[in-house]
């Protein structure tokens, strides 16, 4: 059916419209046309690698769907020139309660200020190469709809454009692919869920934006792969209640670009595979992390690892928390970590030449869990760097080499066997810079706590 020109075609009873040859339309509005089909249990479809069941384009063009319409595509070649529906050239689809089959073609494409608004149906794309469930630089509004990717470098979600996903939206792919991407575009998750099970979650680049609030989940299973990964200028929040999750072996939470900055509010980040990370980067030009009122946790990887790159992280009323390294900062990796209020737990590992500083602010701890080497730490007043205790009183005991000590009048809890001299005790070696300020040592014994003086050190 073609409406076209100010033309109109509302249907008053169920249809059937196929098509199987090159650039077929099963439905198409062009310059101004308008198509309505509300009628359950009609069907539309296009079975050629370059046919499209629903098709509008044109400024004024319309199509509404309605009522459980089945759309079918399917397309012999992989990269193919067929969609699902495409709208172009300021052109308007809207499909409610639609199911949206495709073999090797994509879904919905929004392009060139179109918009697709898309509620309570299912996009599912098979045996998909490439191909993407929704995409375009134009908008697609998301409502309650379950998109389903499967086949290699497929994407659930790409757009250079604008995508709102709402109201237990779910994307979900199968093999190495991605859940949704944006090249320069916004995504907007919003109480909606993004699963991948052998790729990249959020992937975003050249100033793309991404944004997941209100219990959105970002969940990540395959080895070897990212929540969210970024390159070169770009923005992540995650908000209210949403997390970041990852489960596969030598993974990460999120992989960050150059000059990214990243934000997490009254969130969670978790990754719980073996040698999986938290925060990385990937770059040699500043990158921010942020974290108010959030937690970050690793089973057994770094929370924040600077090999190579340069890494500001804010930390507010927060906690991060390490099976192994708080972080790892390489040769060449340069990380700055503020902590104001929070607690942070693992090793500190700074590799020669590297740059570590933390700074601890308030009622902040750091639970020093093995020996640990930073550039500098700072500890003011009410803040506690604490040694955590030995399995025995034998030991082992641990050492924290920093090259410059700040103190601020804060706390150094070290933990040590009292007895003759050469009785073992955490140690903190100032090596090669200075110790500067003042700062109280309490020491714990297996017997009972004994307050040392307070110590002062100066260059």
């Amino acid at each position: 059916m073609w409406a076209h020109d100010g033309g109109t075609i509302v249907t008053t009873g169920p249809v059937t419209a196929t098509t199987s040859g090159a650039y077929a339309y099963g439905a198409y509005a062009a310059s101004g046309g308008s198509i309505t089909i509300d009628q359950a249990g009609s069907t539309i479809s296009a079975s050629h690698d370059d046919g499209s069941a629903v098709v509008a384009t044109g400024t004024g063009s319309r199509i509404e769907l309605r009522n459980g319409i089945g759309i079918t595509a399917v397309n012999g070649a992989p990269f193919s020139s067929g969609y699902g529906f495409p709208a172009t050239n300021s052109a308007y689809i809207s499909a409610d309660g639609c199911s949206v089959t495709n073999t090797r073609s994509d879904g919905a494409r929004a392009a060139g200020n179109s918009i697709i608004e898309l509620s309570n149906g299912a996009i599912t794309i098979e045996n998909g190469s490439g191909n993407i469930g929704l995409g375009g630089d134009g908008q697609i509004n998301a409502n309650a709809v379950v998109v389903n990717v499967s086949g290699p470098g497929a994407y659930g979600v790409s757009a250079d454009g604008i995508v709102n996903l709402t109201n237990g939206t779910q994307i979900i792919t199968t093999g190495v692919g991605f859940g949704v991407t944006t090249f320069g575009g916004q995504i907007n998750v919003d109480a909606s869920t993004i699963r991948t099970a052998a790729g990249t979650g959020v992937y975003s680049q050249f100033s793309g934006q991404v944004t997941l609030a209100n219990e959105s989940q970002v969940i990540t299973t395959g080895a070897n792969t990212y929540g969210i990964d970024t390159y070169d200028r770009n923005t992540i929040e995650i908000l209210s209640g949403s997390s970041v999750t990852t489960t596969g072996a030598n993974s990460a939470i999120a992989r960050l670009g150059e000059r990214t900055t990243i934000a997490v509010v009254d969130s969670a980040l978790q990754a719980s595979g073996a040698g999986s990370a938290g925060i990385v980067t990937d770059g040699s030009i500043l990158t921010e992390f942020s974290m108010t009122n959030s937690t970050l946790q690793t089973a057994s990887g770094p929370a924040l690892s600077v090999t190579p790159g340069a890494l500001n992280a804010t930390v507010n009323n927060s906690t991060i928390t390490s099976g192994t390294e708080l972080l790892n900062v390489g040769p060449t990796g340069v990380l700055n970590i503020d902590a104001t209020n929070s607690t942070v737990t693992g090793v500190a590992t700074t590799a020669s030449g590297g740059t570590a500083e933390l700074n601890l602010v308030g009622s902040s701890v750091w639970n020093i869990t093995g020996n640990s080497s930073l550039t500098h730490l700072a500890t003011q007043i009410g803040s506690v760097a604490q040694f955590t205790p030995p399995p025995s009183a034998a030991g082992p005991y641990k050492t924290l080499t920093v090259t410059n000590y700040f103190g601020l009048r804060g706390t150094v809890g070290i933990n040590t066997h009292l007895g003759s001299d050469g009785s073992p005790s955490d140690r903190m070696i100032i090596d090669g810079g200075a110790g500067i300020g003042s700062a109280f040592y309490p020491s714990t014994t297996s017997a009972a706590p004994v307050h040392l003086p307070q110590m002062t050190a100066s260059s």
